[in-house]
């Protein structure tokens, strides 16, 4: 075989491994990660503030709501009364989803809650805080994330290219 026809074959495999690495399925895998490490944050009482930033402490709960939870007969085994980490029953953090638009991974919440009210709404609630009320935002990516999903895609479309003997 000659030398042009081996590398055309190369770039071939090259392209398809390419096609591969961002194909739906590739991001769907990167989106699922990605999601798992942001409920796994808020379970630990830790939100972002903006993309690429550091992770934080969430914002201490109200004595009063601290009470309000003691008497709460359906709190979530994920969490403590004095617990600050978005989990009172836990539908809010159960309902987040990822999904794949347009090479675009979108990581949100999703459906009703048991007393009606949208876990999209939850959400924003807690995001947008209020007048007592302080801002826990968590549907961010922190800085340390972000490396460790690139870390996961470089090692995915890696072995993509270890499978096709590009590499």
């Amino acid at each position: 075989m000659s030398g042009q026809r081996q590398f055309a074959n190369i770039i071939k495999k090259l392209e398809k491994s390419v096609e591969q690495a961002i194909s739906k399925a590739a991001l769907r895998d990167v989106g699922v990660f990605a999601r798992d490490l942001v409920v796994k944050r808020t379970r630990l009482g830790y939100g972002v503030k903006d993309n690429l930033q550091a992770k934080t402490r969430l914002a201490r709960l109200s004595p009063g709501y601290v009470k309000k939870r003691k008497m709460f007969d359906s709190l979530s085994s994920n969490t403590s009364p004095t617990r600050s980490n978005l989990t009172l029953t836990g539908q809010m953090l159960d309902s987040i989803i990822s999904e794949t638009k347009d090479r675009t991974i979108i990581i949100r919440p999703t459906g009703r809650r048991n007393d009606g009210k949208s876990n999209a709404d939850i959400a924003r609630y807690n995001e947008e805080g209020g007048r007592n009320r302080p801002k826990r935002i968590f549907l961010r990516i922190s800085q340390l994330e972000f490396k460790q999903i690139v870390r996961f895609y470089r090692k995915t479309f890696g072995d993509l290219l270890r499978k096709r003997k590009v590499i």
